[in-house]
């Protein structure tokens, strides 16, 4: 077993703990873990935390396995206790999911109020500057940010720009791992602002 990437540990931190301070999970899920990075603070302020991601041996490898488990995400249905959880993370996830497997990941992620979401749209970080370009993209289902909007919204879930823009406020994007928080989307349903 090795150790989760600390450096990768504490760039999610940068950028999740402005969410949490934002939205109080309790709980929280990680659709697409891999090694649980994401995970890390959740942990550290008590929080009931599950990652789940498809490739076995990721989690297999990570000090964090007692919370993460190895799920085809792309052809199960998720267990209803996650519809007791606040919070759903999944991040660079979605342009992995092949267009014929979505709706079972769309089940995935939609089982908690709010939803914490990015997916490579095609574009990319250009270092030492804060834009992104188009590039062609090397995944199966990279697509626009309105797209997944869109499906999300059909899902029940509302865009919060408002709830973003709180988030940006506090997330220090440049410490973050930056190709998640350029496409983060803060996603709520039946929720209130705190």
């Amino acid at each position: 077993m090795t150790d989760t990437d600390p450096t990768r540990g504490d760039a999610f931190a940068a950028m999740l703990a402005p969410l949490m301070d934002l939205l109080s999970p309790r709980s929280a899920i990680d659709v697409g873990c891999c090694r649980g990075d994401a995970l890390w603070l959740f942990i550290k302020r008590s929080c009931l935390v599950v990652g789940f991601d498809i490739r076995c041996d990721e989690i297999e490898d990570s000090d964090l396995w007692p919370f993460l488990r190895c799920v085809d995400i792309t052809i199960t249905t998720p267990p209803e206790i996650l519809k007791t959880f606040d919070l759903t993370i999944s991040t660079e996830v979605a342009e992995h999911i092949p267009a014929r497997s979505e709706p079972a990941f769309l089940q995935w992620i939609t089982q908690t109020p709010w939803l914490f979401f990015s997916a490579n749209d095609g574009g990319a970080y250009v270092s030492g500057e804060s834009k992104w370009k188009p590039v062609p993209c090397r995944h199966v289902n990279c697509q626009p940010r309105e797209y997944w909007v869109e499906r999300l919204r059909g899902c029940g879930y509302d865009e919060r720009p408002d709830m973003l823009a709180k988030w940006a406020e506090g997330a220090d994007v440049w410490k973050a791992t930056q190709h998640i928080a350029q496409r983060a989307i803060i996603f709520g349903r039946d929720t209130d602002p705190q």
